[in-house]
């Protein structure tokens, strides 16, 4: 699964619910990089209580989102001094505090570190499982992924901040080259092997372990584009591209895409990360790179794909901020740098809305940040005084956790604190700020550990010297607060010996408050070019964003949003609606509802190319020009080896493109207990189960299985005092949590699906006898005897939650409709169903998407049921209609369908619902219908593979 920003209507699909960059520089004898640096778990225990307070500052102050979701698991007393105390013990290491992951913040939570450097254990209940660890105890510690700095140019970290003279260019190579009338910035590369070790000093003690910097030495931090330095990753390196125009040379191209050299997509076709600066500038030049790296006609070369994370992607427009979207790309921020160098940056809301991906770095050390504490503050600065606070905590925490590692290939291992990764982690010092504030708004007296697969590197004195008994590290004083640094066994020369090798004049690894000469973070631009707008960056009562443009006449006046020379003289308007883009929440599609997140279809061609779709390009469904949407996620059980049969069988999460159907990622259920995580697995054959539901709010998908092995004969008929009924939590990073059981629920029967309000509670359908079938209600990562909620009818096919309201359909001979379960999403026994949609002879429905389509009728009033008959006896995806009285069968889409289907997940695209299926046929099927007011046919998307079967579908979870 992958993040996914957030659409602002709201859709039941399938069983679920659907809310629906930088400069590098140039030396004298070698190539500057190709874009200015920038200048200037899963739960293992059960949670005493969900949504706990906190006290005191911090907190999550930025814009859309809120506070985070905590769970307190214990509160831990304060030490008379310092942030976290430590147990000396052996094997392995225990840590335990505020815990951050991206779904939750586990409030005097813990993580065990095994003797391997992995993650065994994460959550509430660890300390069963600790016994002979050593503990960090950290009352006031905030424990979060070690951090991950995607974008920087480390052989050119031995020159000092630029000489900032108030000039701003249009294009990298305007000051690369001195071009258009531009003064040329001459900054050397070949930093030696000690003065990329004192760079890698730098990140290190802002509280990052990895980077990727397009240079390396051996030893302390994970340089992810050097396979030979990655420091035992077991993941691919990055394929970094600071020319993927070839254009070192300075070549500039407004139009055309005669570049000396752009890269084949073929070159990248065996990277799991390719990461080339792209549109590093505000004009014509810039703008023409994306043009011609996104498509196939002209002479371009499409290089987007979902591992595509284009660094600095500053010269952009919407249109092309959806197209990085539709595929799942990402894009590297370094506003620093971009603000020193151009007065501007990536247009960051404009993205967000669209649903890209967006991970921060620092570029480099002439423009850029000296490391990723300061990016950070840079990118919290520029949020608040000119995104109007459009950003959370959490989403600038996640740019160097969990997106980086995302947009950098390495999410399988790092990036995020769950069981299985490696321990890669950093605590910072939280007695001022809390949750994800805490790191945010960090300073280098604030990291208390940095850790790197359960080895400590660096930290305060008492934490290092418990946990690295006999090691050589080095003591050091930061800012009042006593560390040690240990780098005798990383390099080979300990930090006297490195700071001498370095000598007197190099930047400093760390400062007390602001750095000296950093780079501003503030944009202006004091000349027009090409009818760009002038501006200090400094707000006032007339200009509240401080863009130039008075508030009375500015489309976003809230949001910064200049005139770049690229814009033709006028604000960007996309959809024409008046409202700009950097406001506009659906900046593709007039006013601002009902928009999408995904933009498909929409690449542009380089100008003088052609604006036909390229020849090659794959098959995709009819939905209107410039739709956008999330990825569908389906249920896939087995894994092909052998034919499917009534046993135990591994269980998969596909995520596929909803258009064209292409496979995007694999998510793989576990079929081992690990902890308090249980397997899931599912029958090879019983087709009734695996159903899949989006959570109300969007943030996790809910299925439910057995949990056992593969290979348990007959799985659906085990006894469940032997085989329990688990329900799984999966977020968008992809993180499964299977702590949840369900007692004796569907004893001796199948267990066919969960749903979800926000994934603290689960509410289950199956069948059973007695207290044992129905709808079953459990809290997240409890294992004791769930609430039966509904008890009749006993056999229920799905569930899902649609504007807070729970519903079900079941198969039983009374109830073959879609109906509401109580009121809103009861959590107590006695809730009865009342029908929604019409109870019809002999149908049998599945899944079923939910919508409030209807402005003159209350509350949902369109719905689509997945029924697995025929075609011919009424089978396919059913629409029924509500005028305010009564339900009406409006239509059948069954055209192009060998039988029935399970599964609906459905999207609103402006006045068309776009709806994508799990067939019933052998072999299954996604194929996705276009509800525009005909008669539409299935349009094939996917087919499966031999040996295994697709079951329930859903949109991606954000």
């Amino acid at each position: 699964m992958r993040p996914r920003g957030t659409a602002l209507l709201l859709i039941l699909s399938g069983f679920a619910a659907v809310a629906a960059f930088a400069a590098c520089g140039s030396s004298s004898s070698q190539p500057l990089p190709s874009s200015p640096p920038d200048a200037g778990g899963q739960s293992d225990g059960t949670a005493p209580g969900a949504d706990a307070g906190r006290e005191g500052g911090g907190g999550n102050d930025g814009g859309e989102g809120g506070v985070p979701v905590t769970t307190l698991c214990k509160t831990l007393t304060p030490p008379a001094s310092g942030t976290c105390t430590v147990t000396p013990g052996s094997g392995a290491t225990l840590i335990t505090g505020d815990v951050l992951t991206s779904s939750t913040v586990y409030v005097g939570g813990s993580v065990l570190v095994d003797s391997t450097g992995s993650i065994s254990c994460l959550g509430c209940s660890c300390d069963s499982a600790a016994q002979g660890a050593t503990q960090i105890t950290c009352a006031n510690g905030v424990v979060s992924p070690a951090l991950i700095n995607p974008h920087d140019h480390i052989t050119y970290s031995q020159n000092l901040p630029f000489n900032d003279t108030g000039e701003r260019f249009e294009h990298r190579n305007d000051w690369r080259e001195g071009k258009n009338g531009h003064t040329k910035l001459t900054v050397p590369g070949g930093a030696t092997a000690d003065q990329i070790r004192w760079a890698e000093v730098r990140f290190l003690m802002g509280g990052a372990a990895s980077t990727v910097g397009s240079g390396s030495v051996a030893g302390l931090l994970r340089n992810l584009d050097r396979s030979a330095d990655e420091e035992g990753l077991p993941t691919k390196p990055v394929d970094f591209d600071t020319f993927p125009l070839g254009d070192s040379n300075g070549t500039q191209l407004a139009s055309g895409c005669g570049y000396p050299n752009i890269v084949s997509p073929s070159s990248i076709a065996g990277d799991d990360a390719f990461l080339p600066h792209i549109a590093e500038g505000i004009n014509a030049f810039a703008s023409n790179e994306f043009a011609c790296t996104s498509s196939n006609v002209g002479g371009a070369k499409d290089l987007l794909e979902a591992k595509t994370a284009m660094i600095h992607s500053v010269g952009l427009t919407a249109a092309d901020y959806a197209g990085i979207a539709a595929v799942g790309g990402s894009i590297i921020w370094s506003p620093r740098s971009n603000i020193a160098l151009y007065g501007d940056t990536a247009a960051i809301s404009t993205a967000r809305h669209l649903g890209v991906r967006i991970a921060l770095g620092t570029d480099w050390i002439a423009t850029g940040s000296m490391n990723l504490q300061r990016e950070l503050a840079c990118a919290d600065s520029f949020n608040k005084t000119y995104l109007d606070g459009l950003l959370t905590d959490e989403d600038l925490w996640r740019m160097v956790t969990v997106d980086a590692a995302a947009a950098t290939g390495t999410a399988s291992a790092i990036g995020e604190l769950a069981v299985g990764k490696t321990a890669d982690v950093s605590i910072f010092d939280g007695k001022t700020n809390h949750d994800y504030r805490a790191v945010v708004a960090s300073g280098a007296a604030d990291v208390v550990m940095v850790m790197r697969a359960g080895k400590v590197l660096y930290g305060d004195a008492n934490v290092v010297g418990a946990t690295r008994m006999g090691a050589a590290c080095d003591a050091i004083d930061v800012c009042g607060s006593s560390k040690q640094i240990c780098l005798s066994d990383e390099y080979g020369e300990n930090l006297a010996a490195l700071t001498a090798a370095v000598g007197s004049a190099a930047y400093p690894a760390f400062f007390c408050g602001s750095p000296m000469n950093e780079p501003t973070c503030t944009p202006k631009r004091g000349t027009s070019v090409m009818g760009s707008t002038v501006y200090t960056g400094v707000p006032s009562a007339t200009d509240s964003d401080g863009d130039g443009i008075a508030d009375a006449m500015d489309d976003c006046p809230r949001i910064f949003d200049p005139v770049r020379p690229m814009d033709d003289g006028k604000q960007p308007d996309s959809d024409g609606d008046g409202i700009g883009d950097a406001c506009d929440e659906c900046p593709l599609d007039p006013g601002q509802s009902m928009c999408k997140t995904h933009a498909i279809d929409a690449g542009v061609a380089p100008e003088g190319g052609a604006a036909d779709a390229p020849a090659e390009a794959a098959p995709e469904a009819d939905i209107p020009d410039g739709a956008a949407m999330q990825n569908v996620v389906v249920v896939r059980v087995g894994d092909g080896s052998a034919a499917l049969t009534n046993g135990s069988t591994a269980v998969f999460l596909e995520e596929h493109n909803a258009v064209t159907g292409a496979l995007v990622s694999t998510t793989a259920l576990p079929t081992a207990a690990n902890g308090a995580q249980y397997a899931l697995t599912m029958s090879g054959t019983a087709t009734s189960e695996g159903e899949l539901s989006l959570s109300d709010d969007a943030h996790f998908l809910l299925l439910a299985g057995y949990g056992v092995a593969p290979g348990t004969a007959a799985v659906s008929s085990t006894s469940a005092s032997t085989v329990p009924r688990i329900v799984a939590r999966v977020d968008a990073a992809g993180t499964v949590d299977t702590s949840t059981s369900l007692g004796t629920a569907y004893d001796g029967t199948s267990v066919r699906g969960a749903t979800s309000a926000d994934g603290t509670g689960f509410w289950t359908a199956g069948t059973g006898t007695g207290a044992n079938g129905g709808v079953q209600y459990q809290p997240f990562g409890v294992t004791a005897q769930p609430v039966q909620v509904l008890a009749a009818p006993a056999n229920v096919r799905t569930v899902g939650i649609f504007g807070g309201q729970l519903y079900g359909t079941s198969g039983s001979a009374s109830f073959v409709d879609v109906f509401s379960i109580g009121t809103g999403t009861p959590t107590t026994a006695g809730a009865t169903q009342t029908p929604l949609t019409p109870v019809a002879t002999g149908a049998s429905p599945y899944g079923f998407a939910v919508f409030d389509l209807n402005a003159s009728v209350a509350g949902a009033d369109t719905v689509y049921v997945a029924d697995d008959r025929s075609p011919a006896n009424g089978g396919g995806v059913q629409k029924y209609t509500f005028d305010g009285t009564t339900w009406t069968l409006a239509a059948t889409f069954n055209a192009g369908l060998g039988s029935g289907v399970r599964g609906v997940a459905g999207i609103v695209l402006g006045s068309t619902v776009y709806l994508v299926v799990s067939t019933d046929e052998s072999p299954a099927r996604l194929v996705s219908f276009t509800d525009d007011g005909s008669s539409p046919t299935a349009f094939p998307l996917v087919t499966a593979a031999a040996n295994t079967v697709f079951r329930g579908i859903s949109f991606a979870p954000n």
